[in-house]
C-alpha cells in the first residue's frame, strides 16, 4: 500500500498496483485522470484528504476495482456514469463532498455493490432505476437535496438490503409499496425486504395513511420516520416486528391510540411518539418493554393516568409525558424507576404528592409546572448534585423548600412559584452568568426577604411586578445590564412591611406613585421623598411613622400623612419643639433628687454607672441610673441611648440571675421553662435588630451578654447596658467615633475576629446573640470548665451534633427535662441558628434581622413541629 502519494504527472508508479491509498494531506490537487491506467488497481483510498476537481471519467477503466472511496473531499462536478463500467466495484463511498446533478441511473446495473453511500454531496435530483443491485446491503442518500418521490424500484430485486437512510432530504409523495411500510397496496416485493435492520426516512415530506401489514417477516431494529406529513393510525402489526429497538415517529399526523402491542417489543429501548394526534389512554403493556431508556409520549391528547407497570421501568432515564390531559395520582410503583436523569409531567391535570417521581440521585432537569400536585416538595430532589432545571410551579405545594436542594450547584433555572410554599425568604445568585430579562415568576415570591442578583449579565426592563415584593427588605440588582424607566407605581399598601423608609427612594426620578399606607413603618419620611417632582400620587397613611414634616411636603393634603400620631408639621397641626429625649432625663434627675432614703442599689455596677432601684409615693417602682462623670459627653450619649431602648425598671432583673442562679447572692429563683426562654431569645434578636436596622444611625451594643438582657414583670426581654454602645455612621472607622478607643464585650461573648482588629460591627453582635442563644438552650456559661482549655462553647456543640443522637440531648439544659419532644425539637432550631451566628467568618453569619426572622418563624411553628429525631436524623 502506497501512502501520501504526491500527485503529479507522470506518476511514478507501477500499472500493477493493486491498493492506493492516500493518507491525510492537503494537496488542494484534483484526482489525477492518469489512475485511470491502473486496469488492476482493486482498492482505491483517497478520503479525507482536500482534494478538488471533478471526479475523473477515466476511473472507468480501472477494471479490477473493488473498493473506491473519496469521502471527506472537496470534489465537485458530477458522478461520471463511467462509473457504472466498474463491474467488480462492491464499495463506493463519495459522502461529504459538492458534487451535484443526479445519481446516474447507469449505477443501478452495478450487480456486485454491497455499500453505496452518497450522503452529503448536494445531489439536486435522483434517478428512477436503481433497482438492479442485488447485492446492495448498505445504501445512504441522506443529507442531499433530492426531490421528487421515492423510486418504487429503489429495492425491488434486492433481498440482501439491511440498512436504508434516505432522511433530510425534500422527498415527497407516499412510502411505495415496495418498502412494505404503512402504506399503499400489500406488494409481493415485501419478501424482498425480509433482512432490512434500519430504515431512516425522517425529515422529508412524506405522506400518506398507514393500513394494516403483514411485518412478520421483517428483522427491523431502527425505525425513524420522523418530521414528516404521514397520518391515520399506527398499526397494531408493528408489534410482530420482535427485533425492534428504536421507533421515532416524532412530528407526524398520526392519531388514534397507542398500539397495546408495542408492549410485545422486548428489545425496545427507544419510544418518541411526541407531537402527533394521538388520544386515548397510554396502554399499561408499555410496561413490559423493560429495556426502554427513553419514552417521550408528549404533545398528543393522551388522557386517563399513568400506568402502574411503569414501575417495571428500572432502566427509565427520561419520561416525557407533558402537554397532555393525562390526570390522578403517581402510581406509588414508580420508586422503583430510580435511573431517571429527566422527567417532564408539565401542563397535565395530575394531583397528589410527587415523592413516588423522585427517588432517582441523577436528574438533570425535573418539570412538573401546571398540574394539581400537592404536599411537601420532597427532600429526596435534592440528593441529584448535577440538577440543572428544577421547574414545579402552578401546583399546590406547601411547606418549606428543602434545605437539601440549597447544596445543588448547578441549577441553573429554579421555578417556586404559583403554590403556597412557606420560607421562601433568600434568594442570592449574585457573582454569576445569568443573562436575559428577570422572569415575570420571580416576582410572585411574596415572602422573599432578600434579592440579590449584582454582578450578572440580567438585561431588560424592570418590570412592573417589582412591587408584588411585599416582604422584601433587600433588593441588589446592581452591576447589570438593565435600562428602561423605573417602574413609574410603588404600591406596597395593607402589608406589614417594618422600620424606616429608606432615604434612597427618593432616587427615583422618574417614579409617578409612592404608596406605602397601612404598613407598620416608623422613624421619619426622608425629606429627599419631599424633593421628588415626578410623584404624583403618595400616601404614607396609617404607619407609626414620627417627627417634623419637611417643608418640601407642605403641598400635599393631610390625608396623605393621617394614621401617624406622632407625626406633625407641614400641612399637619404644628409640632412641640420640646424633646422628648430631653423632658426623661429631666424627669430622671428629678426622680433622683427626691428620693430620701427609699433608694436601693440594685448591684448593678456597669461601667457607666451604678443603677437603683426606686419606689415612688405612687407606689411606682423605677430604675435610677447614676452617672458616675457628669460632664462626660460620651456617657452622656449612652444614657440616651439606653433611656430611648429601654426607659423602665425591669423586674425580673436580667436573664443571667435565672440561668445561673447559683453564682449570684440574690435568692434563688425557680428555674425558666422552655416556652419563657423561646420568648427570651425572639424578644432579645428583637432588640438587637432594633438597634441595628430601625435606628438612625445604627447602632453596634458591643457587649450582648445575658446579664444585659433584663426581664420585666412579664418576662419579657429588653436589652440594656449601653455603654459601650456606639452609632455606626459613615466615618465609623474614625476614632472620633463614639467609644471606639474602648475594649468592647466581655469574655466569652467576643467574637473571634475582634481580637486581631479591634473593630465592632454588626456581625459582632450577632455573634455575641448566638451565644447567649446556646446558654439558653445548654444552662451553660460561656466559661464554663466543661469547654476546658482546648474548646470554647460553640466547638462544644458542633462536637456533640457531630457524635449523634445520644450526645446531642446533652446539649439541652437539665433544669429542663423531662422536655416534650416539639419543645425538644424547637430547642435543636435555636442551636441550629445559634451556629449560623457563631461562625468564624463574619461574612457568613446572618443579619440580626435574619436572625430574628428565623426565630419568629420557629416560635410560630413550635406547636406543628414533628419529632425532629425523625426528621433530622444524626
Amino acid at each position: 500500500m502506497l501512502s501520501a502519494v504526491q500527485f503529479l504527472p507522470p506518476l511514478g508508479i507501477s500499472l500493477n498496483l493493486v491498493t492506493l491509498g492516500l493518507g491525510i494531506i492537503s494537496s488542494h490537487r484534483p484526482i489525477p485522470w492518469q489512475l485511470g491506467r491502473l486496469t488492476r488497481l482493486e482498492n482505491l483510498i483517497l478520503q479525507q484528504n482536500k482534494l478538488e476537481g471533478p471526479i475523473p471519467p477515466d476511473l472507468g477503466n480501472c477494471s479490477s476495482l473493488v473498493v473506491f472511496t473519496s469521502a471527506l473531499n472537496r470534489l465537485n462536478g458530477s458522478i461520471p456514469p463511467e462509473l457504472a463500467l466498474l463491474k467488480n466495484l462492491q464499495l463506493l463511498n463519495l459522502a461529504n463532498n459538492t458534487l451535484s446533478g443526479a445519481i446516474p441511473g447507469q449505477l443501478g446495473e452495478s450487480t456486485q455493490l454491497v455499500y453505496l453511500n452518497l450522503m452529503a454531496i448536494n445531489l439536486k435530483v435522483q434517478s428512477q432505476e436503481l433497482g438492479n443491485m442485488g447485492q446492495l446491503v448498505y445504501m445512504v442518500l441522506s443529507t442531499n437535496h433530492l426531490s421528487g418521490v421515492i423510486p418504487r424500484n429503489i429495492c425491488s430485486n434486492t433481498t440482501t438490503m439491511e440498512h436504508l437512510f434516505l432522511s433530510e432530504n425534500q422527498i415527497s409523495g407516499e412510502i411505495p409499496a415496495d418498502l412494505g411500510f404503512l402504506v399503499g397496496s400489500i406488494s409481493p416485493s415485501i419478501a424482498n425486504l425480509s433482512n432490512l435492520q434500519t430504515l431512516a426516512l425522517y425529515q422529508n415530506n412524506l405522506r400518506g395513511k398507514s393500513t394494516q401489514r403483514d411485518w412478520n417477516a421483517w428483522k427491523l431494529e431502527i425505525l425513524y420516520i420522523y418530521d414528516n406529513r404521514l397520518s391515520g393510525e399506527i398499526p397494531l402489526e408493528i408489534g410482530n416486528c420482535s427485533s425492534l429497538q428504536r421507533i421515532d415517529f416524532f412530528g407526524n399526523h398520526f392519531k388514534g391510540q397507542i398500539p397495546v402491542t408495542i408492549g410485545r417489543l422486548k428489545e425496545l429501548n427507544f419510544l418518541h411518539l411526541r407531537q402527533n394526534d394521538l388520544s386515548g389512554e397510554i396502554p399499561p403493556t408499555l410496561g413490559n418493554c423493560h429495556q426502554l431508556t427513553i419514552l417521550d409520549l408528549a404533545d398528543n391528547s393522551l388522557s386517563g393516568g399513568i400506568p402502574a407497570t411503569f414501575g417495571f421501568l428500572r432502566v427509565l432515564e427520561e419520561l416525557m409525558l407533558y402537554n397532555n390531559s393525562l390526570e390522578g395520582n403517581l402510581p406509588d410503583e414508580l420508586i422503583n424507576v430510580a435511573n431517571l436523569t429527566r422527567v417532564n409531567l408539565s401542563n397535565n391535570k395530575l394531583n397528589g404528592s410527587i415523592a413516588a417521581l423522585c427517588s432517582s440521585h441523577s436528574f438533570l432537569s425535573f418539570d412538573v409546572t401546571n398540574n394539581a400536585f400537592d404536599g411537601q416538595i420532597p427532600r429526596e430532589l435534592g440528593f441529584s448534585p448535577s440538577l440543572q432545571r428544577l421547574r414545579l410551579g402552578n401546583n399546590h405545594f406547601t411547606g418549606a423548600i428543602p434545605r437539601t436542594l440549597g447544596e445543588i450547584y448547578q441549577l441553573s433555572l429554579v421555578d417556586f412559584s404559583g403554590n403556597s410554599l412557606t420560607g421562601i425568604r433568600e434568594l442570592k445568585l449574585s457573582f454569576n452568568l445569568f443573562s436575559g430579562p428577570l422572569p415575570h415568576e420571580l416576582f410572585k415570591c411574596s415572602n422573599l426577604l432578600v434579592l440579590s442578583l449584582d454582578n450578572n449579565l440580567l438585561n431588560g426592563t424592570l418590570p412592573l411586578e417589582t412591587g408584588n415584593l411585599a416582604s422584601l427588605n433587600v433588593l441588589n440588582l446592581n452591576q447589570n445590564q438593565f435600562y428602561g424607566p423605573i417602574p413609574p407605581a410603588i404600591d406596597l399598601s395593607y402589608n406589614n412591611l417594618t422600620g424606616e423608609i429608606p432615604p434612597s427612594i427618593g432616587t427615583l426620578s422618574k417614579l409617578e406613585a409612592l404608596d406605602l399606607s397601612h404598613n407598620q413603618l416608623v422613624g421619619e419620611i426622608p425629606f429627599q421623598v419631599g424633593a421628588m417632582s415626578s410623584l404624583g400620587k403618595l400616601n404614607f397613611s396609617y404607619n407609626n411613622l414620627e417627627g417634623k414634616l419637611d417643608k418640601e411636603f407642605l403641598h400635599w393634603p393631610a390625608e396623605t400623612f393621617m394614621g401617624n400620631l406622632r407625626l406633625c408639621g407641614g400641612p399637619l397641626v404644628r409640632c412641640n419643639t420640646f424633646s422628648t429625649i430631653a423632658a426623661i432625663v429631666l424627669l430622671m434627675i428629678g426622680v433622683a433628687l427626691f428620693l430620701k432614703g427609699k433608694r436601693e442599689s440594685l448591684n448593678a455596677v456597669k461601667r457607666a454607672g451604678t443603677i437603683y432601684k426606686a419606689e415612688l409615693s405612687s407606689e411606682e417602682t423605677v430604675a435610677v441610673k447614676k452617672i458616675l462623670r457628669k460632664d462626660d459627653l460620651l456617657l452622656n450619649k449612652s444614657f440616651e441611648r439606653e433611656i430611648r431602648t429601654l426607659g423602665r425598671y425591669m423586674e425580673n432583673g436580667s436573664l443571667w440571675d435565672w440561668l445561673h442562679p447559683e453564682s449570684v447572692s440574690s435568692k434563688k429563683r425557680k428555674s425558666l421553662d422552655w416556652e419563657a426562654r423561646l420568648r427570651v431569645a425572639v424578644g432579645l434578636a428583637k432588640g438587637v435588630e432594633y438597634l441595628h436596622h430601625d435606628c438612625v444611625p445604627k447602632i453596634i451594643h458591643r457587649d450582648i451578654k445575658s446579664s444585659n438582657v433584663l426581664l420585666d414583670s412579664n418576662m419579657e426581654a429588653h436589652l440594656g447596658d449601653f455603654g459601650l454602645a456606639k452609632t455606626l455612621v459613615e466615618n465609623h472607622n474614625s476614632f472620633n467615633t463614639d467609644s471606639n478607643s474602648w475594649f468592647a464585650g466581655s469574655y466569652g461573648y467576643i467574637a473571634p475576629e475582634y481580637a486581631y482588629s479591634l473593630k465592632a460591627t454588626e456581625k459582632s453582635d450577632v455573634y455575641s446573640l448566638g451565644i447567649v442563644l446556646v446558654e439558653l438552650v445548654s444552662g451553660k456559661m460561656p466559661t464554663d470548665e466543661i469547654f476546658g482549655t482546648d474548646m470554647n462553647m460553640v466547638r462544644w456543640v458542633e462536637s456533640h451534633i457531630e457524635m449523634g443522637q445520644s450526645s446531642r440531648t446533652e446539649l439541652i439544659d437539665s433544669a429542663l427535662k423531662p422536655i416534650l419532644p416539639d419543645e425538644e425539637c424547637a430547642a435543636f432550631g435555636v442551636l441550629e441558628i445559634a451556629l449560623q451566628c457563631t461562625k468564624t467568618t463574619p461574612a457568613e453569619r446572618p443579619s440580626s434581622r435574619q436572625v430574628c426572622d428565623s426565630l419568629v418563624h420557629l416560635s410560630n411553628n413550635r406547636n406543628r413541629m414533628v419529632d425532629c429525631h425523625k426528621k433530622n436524623p444524626h
